[in-house]
């Protein structure tokens, strides 16, 4: 094992070691960190105030919902998909 981690570059080591330390954490964001989050990001972004925000906390939702069913392996990795 230490022989695979010393032949990756030092991005690749670091990107290892951050999903290492995630995993073993277990630290995932949930709507409610996002949603959060949110408040801020409009107060940063301009172009965020452009939409209402029932839209974007029902995007959290879905997206929440997508990655819960992707793990549980009930679905497919989510995509951004355009409209």
């Amino acid at each position: 094992m230490v022989q695979i981690i010393e032949s990756l570059s030092p991005e690749e080591q670091t990107i290892l070691e951050e999903k290492l330390q995630a995993k073993k954490n277990k630290k995932h964001f949930r709507y409610k960190e996002w949603a959060s989050l949110l408040v801020q990001l409009k107060k940063d972004k301009t172009w965020l105030n452009e939409v209402n925000s029932q839209s974007l906390q029902q995007t959290l939702k879905d997206l929440e919902s997508a990655f819960t069913k992707f793990f549980k392996k009930l679905g497919k990795f989510p995509r951004f998909k355009t409209r």
